[in-house]
């Protein structure tokens, strides 16, 4: 029975840690407003014709790679999702952010640690709280640089072309989400090169 309470109580301490957050980050979008420079940039960026799009993205003014202002002009754009979609779909990614640091610290200690460690990263990680209530690609960036991070450890630990495939991947969407992407993914890779394949 003890086993059994033990065995899951870290998903619901995971749970509980992504519920407060949730609240915390919902009460911050509602407080939300259009004065930010970078937001109206954002906004302005994506909402134009395609080839005015294509030919803005390649004029250096953005601050942030394409894959996320390509991401945003075919949610907003193409599907017809209204301009808050970007705020809100930050509340998945905290989820999904929350989920793989588990998964990643999961490879080094028992689940019980890895749950408690993950609940102090999450509420020491103020900066990520804090960045999402903008129109900025923060959390879908700190995401992306923890799929690479989960995806060096399993590559690491056990190469496959599958594997392969998935680092290269995770790798592509860091790089291509913000402007500190590529050196960040190299770094994170850097170790692999140590490793005998």
């Amino acid at each position: 029975m003890i086993n059994h309470i033990t065995r899951h109580f870290h998903i619901k301490i995971l749970f509980v840690l992504a519920l407060l957050q949730s609240i915390y980050l919902y009460r911050k979008i509602g407080q939300f407003q259009w004065i930010g420079i970078d937001d109206l940039l954002t906004i302005t960026l994506i909402d134009q014709e395609v080839f005015s799009f294509i030919e803005a993205l390649g004029s250096g003014l953005n601050l942030f790679p394409p894959l996320y202002f390509v991401l945003g002009y075919f949610l907003i754009n193409l599907c017809d999702f209204p301009k808050e979609f970007l705020l809100w779909i930050h509340i998945p990614f905290l989820w999904l952010s929350i989920w793989l640091t588990y998964l990643i610290l999961r490879n080094f200690s028992d689940s019980q640690i890895a749950s408690f460690t993950t609940v102090i990263l999450m509420t020491i990680k103020s900066a990520f709280l804090t960045q999402a209530i903008y129109v900025r690609p923060y959390c879908f960036y700190y995401v992306s640089a923890l799929a690479l991070l989960l995806a060096a450890i399993k590559f690491q630990k056990s190469y496959s072309t599958k594997r392969l495939i998935l680092l290269w991947v995770s790798f592509q969407c860091l790089a291509l989400t913000h402007y500190y992407g590529l050196p960040i993914g190299l770094l994170i890779c850097a170790p692999l090169l140590l490793c005998n394949l």
